[in-house]
Formats: C-alpha cells, structure tokens, sequence
C-alpha cells in the first residue's frame, strides 16, 4: 500500500517575509496543495489523508474553496479517493466545502467529534482507516478517551487519523498522549496540527506528523513537504519525504571572527551560507527561494562598525541553480576583541563601563537594572510610533527581561569600543 499523508494545508493563508519582487501565488498554498496532488497522481498511490486544518479561516472560504478544487479534481480524475478529519481552523467551515465540490472521491471522517472507519480496498490490501474531527474551535479532552470503534478486522491495516496535540495534556487543542497511541492496534498515527515534521516509532507502531507540505512562517524552519507512506504485507512502515513546497525558512548562526572590517564581514556571511547550500542538499528542482534568519557571533575587529551600520548586508543574495537564498533577519550578537579584565581595572568610563560587562557576564547584576532597561523598551514597544509594527509578520516583538539583557550588553560593548577608539585618536 502507497499513501501520501499532510496535514495544515491552510489554503487562503499566505507566508511570511516574503521579498518583494515575487508573486505572491508563486509560494501559496494553493499552489503546494496542486503540486501534491499533481505528483501523487504521478506516484499512483492509494490515496491521500490531510489530518486537518486544510482552511486557514472561515473568511477565507471562497478562497480555500477554489484552491482545493483544483487539487481534489486532479485526484477524482485518477480515482484516488482523498480522506480528511477538520482540525480546529476549519471545524465549521470544511464540511460545508466538502459538501459543496460535489466530488464522490472525498470522504470527510468524524465528523462532530465521532469516531468513524472507511474500509478502502487497494490492490495491495484493505485498509481500516479511523478518524476524527474537531467539532468546534477548541476540544480541551483527549479524542482517544471517546474511541468506540469495533477492533479492526485480523487481515486489514489499521491507521488512525485525528488532529491532536501530543503530550499537551492541559491544551485545549485536543491533547493525546503517546501511551494512549500505543495503546491502539494501529500501525500508523498520522497526526495534525504540529506545522514541522515529527517521527516517533515504537513497538511496530508509528506516529507520525506530516507538517504542512510548506512552511508558513519563519518559525517553521527545516525541510517541509508531504509524507509518502509504504506498507507492505508484514506491516512494515516505510517513510520519505515527498518534495513539492517552493519556500524554507532556517536558521544560521555565522562565526564573525574573521572579520577584521566589513568586506570581511561579508565574506564571512557569503560562504557561511556557501556551506548551508552544500550541507542542506538543497533541491533547486523545487524550491525557489530559501529564507534565512542569520545569527551573527564571535568577537571580531568590525563589531562596532557591523552595528553601526545595520544594512551592511544591503539586498544579499545568494543563486544556488534555479533558487535564490535571501535574509529575512540578522541579528547582531558579535562582540569586540577587548581585553575585558584589563580595562575593568582603569578608572573612568571606561572602567566602569568594562566591570558592568563583567558583571553582565558573570550575572551579578542589579535584576533592578534589567527591570529598568526593560520597562524603558517596553514604553517604546507601546509608543504609537511603533504600533503599526506590532502585526508586520513579527517583525518587532515585546521586550522581554532576556532581551533587555542582550541589548543592555550589545550597547555597553558599543559605547567601550568608541571611548576606546577615541582614545586611541588622541594619541
């Protein structure tokens, strides 16, 4: 048996940072959720589960209804039947679209919050699969707790389908936990809501979460795509990732020591992301554009001209085939090359200035002075200037003591290497 297996399409909804320059509908998940079915139909298989959340929002109807017509109508073609629980985003919203396409290849599982089993004959084996849906916007209890189906039949392969938060046990996002899985006769978990892809198998058992097949946010990091599933007559389960979304968001953290200036610094950012592209394996068949969120860190000689100078990267980009990587975020966490312990035994300024960093480092600090600079970023945060801010993707997030911390200690370093480089002038 061949089967693909998503979860969290989220038609309607669009993905964050992306440049300008692009169409939009080049990284929508309308056109993933096309590519799915388009390479499934390809692939021949069974059939396709999506394990819920296939709208982002009731407003967003009409939208989600033609994007997953399109990819319905490429599977009703090939008579590959495509079964779906709601998640808590579209529990009131996708059986009416369901209803609406009209197509006799879409069945709908457990519908209300009640568990419900379509046999499916294929020509490797009868399927038992089990499913269920949210019944409203929020299900603080665990779905497996109401499980009333009849055992499987001996000579069927079990899977169980339901949109569920694992080991959540106080979320009101339906929280089940891992004994109550193993504690089924099925084979395969396929799991919604958790937008990365996690794997966990035990005792012939797997359960697994698809993700959505492309990420949505720059939180949703690594390889996204949907999952093909093969079982075979001893009820193996075989794994691999089917390859459709055209975006990835990652992390990636630069060592800048070798940055004496900011050629260097470029130098330094160019073939750390050089190795990315090696390491990663990215296939530029697909994807098209590879964001990455940079972590700029070691002491470096071109520290205090790198924060100065906040778009020193300008526009940066970097070809790999037919896919560009660009920054979405760079954050600044390089440190002078200073001799901390030598200039906090001076006097002046620049001694002080040198034993607050000490004491930053070894966390003796006043929590008062944290508290301070806190409630001083937080006053900003809230200033009117900066509100519409507040819902551009994330892009400025409420202070917090951690990042107080950080900014207490990124500006003294600032200030220490202009006294000192000023100093040094007077020479």
């Amino acid at each position: 048996m061949k089967f693909v297996c998503t979860g969290d399409l989220h038609l309607g909804r669009a993905p964050a940072r992306i440049p300008e320059g692009y169409p939009p509908e080049q990284f929508s998940p309308r056109r993933v959720w096309k590519n799915l079915a388009s390479k499934s139909v390809d692939a021949a298989v069974d059939a396709v589960m999506v394990s819920g959340d296939i709208i982002d929002v009731e407003d967003r109807y009409v939208e989600a209804f033609g994007a997953f017509m399109e990819g319905a109508k490429l599977l009703d073609g090939a008579g590959i039947p495509l079964f779906a629980v709601c998640g808590n985003h579209d529990a009131e919203t996708l059986p009416r679209l369901i209803s609406d396409c009209g197509l006799d290849n879409i069945h709908l599982l457990g519908v209300d919050g009640q568990w419900e089993r379509f046999v499916l004959e294929t020509d490797s084996g009868i399927l038992s699969l089990d499913g269920w849906s949210f019944p409203g916007r929020h299900y603080p209890g665990s779905p497996l707790k109401k499980y009333n189906l009849d055992k499987p039949h001996n000579d069927h392969v079990p899977i169980g389908i339901v949109h569920a938060e694992l080991g959540g046990l106080e979320s009101n996002y339906a929280p089940v936990d891992t004994a109550e899985l193993h504690g089924t006769p099925h084979i395969l978990w396929v799991l919604g809501h958790i937008h990365g892809r996690q794997i966990r198998e035990q005792a012939r058992q797997m359960v697994l979460y698809p993700g959505s097949p492309q990420p949505l946010d720059p939180g949703e990091t690594g390889a996204h795509g949907p999952a093909v599933i093969e079982i075979d007559r001893s009820r193996n389960v075989q794994y691999r990732m089917m390859p459709v979304a055209a975006l990835r968001y990652d992390d990636l953290d630069v060592d800048m020591r070798e940055a004496g200036d900011v050629k260097g610094a470029y130098r330094c950012v160019y073939a750390a992301v050089e190795k990315y592209v090696e390491t990663e394996a990215l296939d530029d068949k697909v994807l098209d554009l590879v964001l990455l969120r940079l972590t700029l860190t070691g002491r470096c000689g071109a520290h205090s001209e790198l924060v100065m100078r906040p778009d020193w990267l300008g526009d940066f980009s970097q070809s790999f085939g037919g896919a560009e990587v660009k920054l979405h975020r760079v954050e600044h966490m390089t440190k002078p090359v200073l001799d901390i312990e030598r200039l906090a035994r001076e006097q002046g300024p620049v001694g002080s200035l040198a034993r607050l960093l000490k004491d930053i480092h070894s966390g003796k600090y006043p929590p008062s002075l944290i508290d301070e600079v806190t409630e001083d970023l937080q006053s900003i945060y809230r200033s009117s200037t900066y509100v519409d801010l507040h819902h551009a993707d994330g892009v400025v997030q409420p202070p917090v003591a951690a990042r107080a911390k950080r900014y207490l200690e990124n500006t003294a370093y600032l200030l220490l290497d202009t006294l000192i480089k000023q100093k040094e002038a007077q020479v």
